[in-house]
């Protein structure tokens, strides 16, 4: 069942009679209000119970644009049609500049395109006023993401940038970064844009890369830069999108992985180097025992037996340090 809900404002009860039944011919369940003064017409446009607006342009009381700036106030999705005998093509101007969704001239058998202008005008409204929940679901969204994000233009001109944005570069507001050239926060200015570009533009669909920026306060920071094309036409040209981390910790930390991971191979070399060093001198002590008395022969065989056991602890050990190196190596890069 369609039912509608009509304010009609016409100072003419036959055209307002006309109007009542020819509505009721074509919707299931109808309600016109008919308003008479402006008292009146505040009144219910406070209420907000309506679909939309008839109005005769000239009432004695007040005028249609008169009209349309209240509607238009209180209710901005409402359609104002102004259904009437003469408008000039100057008062319909100003009225379209002030939101008023159509117009259509009494002339006889004007009810089908005034039926045709009231579904037209409600499709628009309906599609409006989705297009702005969806405008402020995108931005609640685009907000609430954790990354920097940053839309540009194609002259390198800021778009639009979300709240994480703003904090990473240590500003407080978009208007303070508004309509700024994104090569600023570039510590080598247009070589690593230009060159992020280029490959999105080549006909890759998104793109990355690792350089340095710079925040308001001057300081630098590492990040990756995900990078592509969002829209491209004709009317507004080329617009990109960035996506920044912030990966200078994880720097910090991968440069102190390599340098744990020298020191243990430092450490895995020298002991290497001892254990050599130990063994050829074994070798040495061995040598000199064979030229011993048997008394004392037997005493320094026994301790390099003692200490081979020991290398060879050391060796094994040695083996397990190099797996363990081998490993750590794998994690590290």
């Amino acid at each position: 069942m369609v039912k509608l809900s009509v304010v009609l404002i016409d100072n003419d009860p036959k055209m307002a009679n006309y109007i009542r039944n020819e509505l009721k011919r074509y919707y299931d369940e109808i309600t016109v209000i008919q308003v008479f003064n402006l008292d009146m017409l505040l009144e219910i446009l406070s209420s907000k119970a309506y679909d939309v607006i008839i109005t005769e342009y000239e009432l004695g009381w007040v005028d249609a644009l008169t009209v349309l700036d209240y509607v238009k106030e209180t209710n901005p999705y409402c359609p104002v049609i102004v259904f009437t005998t003469k408008l000039s093509f100057e008062t319909f101007n100003e009225g379209i500049k002030r939101g008023l969704d159509d117009y259509v001239f009494k002339f006889p058998y004007a009810s089908q395109r005034l039926l045709t202008s009231i579904r037209i005008c409600l499709q628009n409204a309906h599609n409006l006023k989705k297009a702005k929940e969806a405008k402020q679901l995108y931005e609640v969204l685009f907000n609430s993401v954790p990354i920097a994000l940053c839309m540009i233009s194609e002259t390198n001109d800021i778009i639009e940038v979300n709240n994480a944005f703003l904090s990473l570069f240590g500003f407080t507001s978009y208007e303070q970064v508004k309509r700024m050239d994104i090569r600023q926060f570039f510590v080598n200015g247009s070589t690593n844009l230009e060159e992020l570009k280029s490959e999105v533009l080549e006909g890759q669909k998104s793109t990355k890369m690792r350089v340095q920026l710079k925040r308001r306060d001057g300081s630098q920071f590492w990040a990756e830069i995900h990078y592509r094309i969002i829209e491209q036409d004709e009317k507004e040209g080329l617009k990109l999108i960035f996506s920044i981390i912030d990966i200078s910790e994880t720097i910090k930390i991968n440069d102190l992985k390599k340098r744990a991971f020298l020191k243990i191979e430092e450490v895995i070399e020298k002991n290497a180097t001892i254990i050599d060093s130990l063994r050829n001198q074994l070798s040495v002590m061995a040598v000199l025992a064979e030229l011993s008395e048997n008394e004392h022969k037997k005493k320094l065989l026994k301790k390099i037996d003692e200490v081979d056991k020991l290398l060879s602890k050391m060796n094994e050990q040695m083996a397990i340090s190099l797996k363990i190196k081998d490993f750590i190596k794998k994690y590290y890069e």
